[in-house]
């Protein structure tokens, strides 16, 4: 999608009403980079540090060109994840897993 660049600037705020990713993940972060997923794996597997826009304020994305490709990256809130995950473990409670595996082998032939 193409986003509303004006003045080389554009906002998180702005993203966020197109993508609604805080609805998603409340508390979001959302950063912008011109590298893709993959250049993000290896930078980061380098232990690179991977290069976001310049924000300043903190959500006000600078020197932004109209046509050119730029790649959203949401960071999820800590606290809104550790909510998350204590809801799914009640809701998962006293769930078992059908896929007990007992003794015998595991190759082909028996």
């Amino acid at each position: 999608d193409k986003f509303p660049i004006k003045g080389g600037k554009i906002t998180a705020a702005e993203i966020d009403d197109l993508y609604c990713l805080s609805d998603a993940m409340p508390g979001c972060k959302i950063h912008l980079s011109t590298k893709g997923p993959e250049e993000k794996y290896k930078i980061e597997c380098d232990s690179q540090v991977f290069p976001y826009i310049f924000e300043e304020p903190v959500g006000t994305f600078h020197d932004l060109q109209a046509g050119e490709a730029y790649f959203v990256y949401v960071e999820e809130d800590e606290t809104e994840f550790l909510k998350s995950q204590e809801k799914a473990k009640q809701n998962f409670a006293g769930v078992k897993s059908v896929a007990t595996r007992g003794e015998g082998c595991s190759c082909i032939e028996g």
